[in-house]
């Protein structure tokens, strides 16, 4: 097996309580994303939840394909997920850190599993 790691930095002019809210309301992700048709919590506690989620694919959007992802928030400040898109493994680890009042860095890396 080898792992594919990718790393993406972002800053943005949110908190870091709103960033991580926007992670964790699993609720409003048919409203906010468009391409997912639906999303059921299947699973969830204070710092874990379990999802099955159906999207649209991008390009032929007259399909969708479904997936599970699991959420666990390390500490305060960072969530990892893990599900398998398309039959393979990704594990994502999502850090978000105050750089100045109302301003947050989101530190993402996903891990594919090949």
């Amino acid at each position: 097996m080898k792992i594919i790691k990718i790393n993406c930095r972002q800053e943005t002019n949110c908190s870091v309580a709103v960033g991580v809210w926007n992670y964790w309301d699993h609720e409003h992700v048919t409203i906010v994303h468009e391409g997912f048709k639906d999303f059921q919590i299947l699973y969830e506690q204070s710092e874990s939840v379990v999802i099955l989620g159906t999207a649209k694919f991008p390009i032929f959007s007259f399909l969708t394909y479904s997936v599970v992802h699991t959420m666990v928030r390390v500490d305060e400040n960072t969530l990892k997920g893990f599900n398998v898109m398309f039959g393979i493994p990704v594990r994502a680890t999502i850090k978000i850190t105050e750089t100045k009042p109302d301003n947050s860095l989101y530190d993402m890396t996903y891990e594919f599993i090949v």
